[in-house]
């Protein structure tokens, strides 16, 4: 009884230490007292308000790498707060600013429960990927951005994950992006850099950290793992052989990246985002029962 007891204090912090959620950044509460504050101003000198009230506070997720100049950030953030000017996406329409408020009060509780069993998948996942969340102007849901190889930042944006995907969602959502921040910390700088990412690279990439959501999350059906357009199998299907011929033809540039991974562009007669599909295929065929070395594998080796 006594070694029992032992080996139980024992173990006892290292299971809670496990368990605690890894640290992150969350901007959404000061987001959402700014709401508050500037609901009577117009929409104009409520972007410029943001520009210096929010994102000057926080340069890191506001990297002008990504999100361009003040000038460019204020067109940005009109229009968050402009209704005629928020995005409407084909499929899945827009959102309010009410509803990205909401989902940021929600989103640290979804994110530490689905953090919590993705470790349990991967225990050698580190703490050392900086991550945080805040409203990113409708640029992107997941951003894995840095500024020198081997240094990787998360970025999570509110504001297109309310509008891109319902609370069923969220859970393979994140895993594929946690799964991204895993792959980098097993590569290290290895890993290509983003602005010059061969397509293989990509494909590689983003076809994997699909395919792990939906191992995951095997109950899961095609459009909650692929989001956009939601009948992305459907569309594929019919046409791999087209699509596997006019991918290969770009495979070692970099300069198709948008046709083949953003929701912006499409290949001919193909959908957006046609890369991920294919992708996910490629992973599937080369899995052998293990994730991890999947995540392991050098790009050299791909």
């Amino acid at each position: 009884m006594r070694l029992l007891t032992f080996i139980a204090a024992a173990l006892l912090p290292a299971v809670a230490q496990a368990s605690e959620v890894c640290p992150y950044k969350d901007i959404m509460p000061e987001v959402s007292a700014f709401a508050a504050d500037t609901a009577g101003m117009e929409p104009a000198e409520r972007a410029d308000a943001f520009v210096s009230r929010i994102v000057d506070r926080h340069p890191d997720y506001y990297a002008e790498r990504l999100f361009g100049s003040r000038e460019r950030l204020a067109a940005r953030a009109l229009r968050l707060f402009d209704p005629e000017r928020t995005p409407n996406f084909p499929g899945v329409g827009s959102v309010t600013l009410d509803r990205v408020l909401k989902t940021g009060e929600m989103i640290g509780t979804e994110y530490r429960r689905i953090e919590a069993e993705f470790r349990q998948a991967f225990p050698d996942y580190r703490c050392e990927t900086p991550i945080s969340f805040g409203p990113s102007l409708f640029l992107f849901d997941g951003n894995q951005s840095s500024a020198a190889p081997g240094q990787a930042e998360m970025r999570f944006g509110v504001d297109m994950i309310a509008l891109l995907h319902p609370p069923h969602d969220l859970k393979p959502f994140f895993q594929h992006e946690l799964f991204h921040i895993y792959q980098a910390q097993q590569i290290g700088e290895a890993e290509p850099p983003e602005a010059t990412q061969p397509l293989w690279w990509a494909l590689w990439s983003e076809g994997l950290a699909s395919y792990v959501s939906w191992e995951l999350n095997p109950d899961l059906t095609s459009a909650e793992i692929f989001w956009l357009p939601r009948d992305m199998e459907a569309q594929m299907e019919k046409k791999l052989p087209q699509a596997a011929r006019l991918l290969l033809a770009e495979l070692d540039g970099h300069e198709g990246y948008g046709r083949w991974f953003t929701a912006g562009e499409n290949p001919p007669d193909l959908p957006p985002r046609a890369g991920y599909y294919l992708g996910y295929l490629m992973a599937k065929r080369l899995d052998a029962g293990d994730l991890a070395a999947l995540a392991r594998m050098p790009p050299a080796q791909v």
